[in-house]
């Protein structure tokens, strides 16, 4: 079976089983996990900020620098789709600068019964250690389990980076700017870079080791890191017993960044190569081919006008997080279709979150607010890729409204717009160039509720504001005036998901 099918067979059961997993309780008593909401837990070990949500690590940042994407464990079956974990102990404690996480799970479905606890332990000297240890509860066939680590491409791509394999022989690599559809790296138990600012980042495997694959080829925005522990793949047996334990350190840590109370929002200058490209509307039942499809396969392709494939960040893992973060990919793939085909138009369609294997199944979260802020954002990195055209099959709801707002204003440009955030940001930001000004559009990304500054605003007749939120139906947002502080700041207070127009 070729890698791009195998791949798109992951999304099969990640959506349901996804729905029924469960969220995390912290500093309480374990219970079950049926029923629990999913919460967010901010951490530090020492100088290094986490969020813990879902039995994961997200987000490790050292001041305004992500050093890692994610941390995690993973039960592949033999078809390469997940078995979501159910927790049925998690327990967190921590410090102001320390942590110590107990977890209990099993991944089961039809094809996979593994069972793993953990301990997960951050340290005031800048140390986490994650510790897994596992067994199967019956027969089945397996592709991959263990722990993984994300590596975000918007943080790394460009970055020097040292592995070493079991004999502490080193060698010399580079996360790469461009797609590669080769392994990144492979067979070495650590790696390590420094960063221009001299902060060195170190991440360890013990009792297995790692080979790291460019994720960006099917949607998502990171390098991924994976450990596969010491089993007969793909025969795993009941009772087989496995371990291993990954640490990530930081050293040489320069001065923090001065703490934000509000994401700041800053327009720039007009920019000529990013244009709204021409939005049009797929059919939820498109077949969609995936970048991978592409990228490997090159000679094949580079004479194709429009280059055309798919964009869908729901392959790999589900949740709501994951599928924002995604959106910076098109652009990596953009520049690497480029690269190969420089005179190509680019078309992505289908644009979907939605599930694909093992039979299409529509998203409920189409109709909610993370659809509106999630196409809005998507429509931004499409831009700065410079793709000509996109076709959605999102919505009904805020995704399609916001869709509709956008779409007259296809060819016009964006300004550069920056946001200025605490560690990982949680506002989008982007502007267009309209016949009589300009529309800022801000977004929420997360399920957290947000504050966001905009400055040097004026108001005056046809300025104005519209807001999309949970307290707005999708064809009727909120409408009001602008109305700036003394020194010009509009700051804003966003509800989770909320996207706003400014016009300005």
């Amino acid at each position: 079976m070729k890698i791009a099918h195998i791949r798109l067979l992951i999304a099969g059961c990640l959506l349901s089983l996804w729905l029924a997993s469960s969220g995390l309780e912290a500093k309480a008593a374990p219970q079950s996990a049926k029923g629990r909401e999913s919460r967010m837990e901010l951490l530090q070990a020492g100088p290094i900020h986490v969020q813990f949500r879902d039995g994961e690590l997200r987000y490790l940042t050292v001041g305004d620098k992500e050093i890692a994407r994610r941390v995690y464990f993973a039960v592949r079956d033999g078809n390469w789709d997940t078995a979501m974990p159910q927790f049925s102990n998690i327990h967190v404690e921590k410090t102001a600068k320390s942590f110590a996480i107990d977890l209990s799970a099993t991944c089961r479905s039809a094809t996979a019964d593994y069972s793993w606890k953990g301990r997960i332990v951050g340290t005031p000297e800048g140390v986490i250690t994650f510790e897994a240890h596992g067994q199967a509860g019956r027969d089945f066939k397996s592709n991959r389990i263990g722990i993984c680590l994300l590596y975000g491409a918007e943080s790394l791509a460009g970055q020097a980076f040292e592995t070493q394999d079991e004999a502490e022989n080193p060698a010399q690599n580079t996360f790469p700017e461009l797609v590669t559809p080769i392994l990144v790296a492979a067979h070495f138990h650590v790696l390590r870079y420094v960063t221009g600012d001299g902060l060195k980042v170190s991440a360890s495997m013990k009792g297995t080791r790692f080979e790291m694959e460019d994720q960006r080829n099917y949607g998502d925005s990171s390098y991924k890191a994976y450990a596969p522990l010491a089993y007969a793949y793909p025969n795993i047996k009941q009772g087989d017993r496995q371990s291993q334990t990954f640490a990530i350190t930081v050293q040489n840590v320069p001065a923090a960044p001065p703490v934000l109370k509000a994401a700041r929002i800053t327009l720039g200058a007009r920019m000529e190569t990013a244009k709204i490209p021409k939005i049009g509307t797929a059919s939820v039942e498109t077949p969609g081919v995936i970048f991978m499809s592409v990228n490997s396969d090159r000679d094949k392709v580079k004479g194709m006008n429009p280059l055309v494939w798919g964009y869908d960040p729901s392959i790999h893992l589900p949740d709501s997080d994951n599928f924002m973060d995604n959106a910076t990919t098109i652009v990596h793939q953009a520049r690497t279709a480029r690269a190969f085909a420089p005179d190509a138009g680019l078309k992505i369609t289908p644009v979907s979150f939605d599930t694909a294997h093992p039979k299409p199944t529509r998203d409920p979260r189409n109709l909610s607010l993370f659809g509106g802020a999630w196409a809005a954002k998507v429509v931004k990195y499409f831009a700065l890729a410079g793709i000509d055209e996109a076709d959605f099959a999102v919505g009904p709801g805020y995704a399609r409204a916001i869709l509709d707002e956008i779409a007259p204003l296809a060819g016009h440009s964006l300004y550069a717009t920056t946001v200025t955030a605490n560690g990982h940001p949680s506002v989008e930001a982007f502007a267009i160039e309209t016949a009589d000004g300009s529309t800022l559009w801000i977004i929420n990304t997360s399920d957290q509720p947000q504050a966001a500054t905009v400055a040097s605003v004026t108001s005056g007749p046809g300025k104005s504001m519209r807001r999309w939120n949970d307290k707005t139906p999708a064809t009727s947002p909120a409408t009001s005036p602008l109305s700036p502080a003394p020194d010009g700041a509009l700051t804003l207070e966003l509800a989770p998901y909320e996207v706003v127009e400014v016009r300005l």
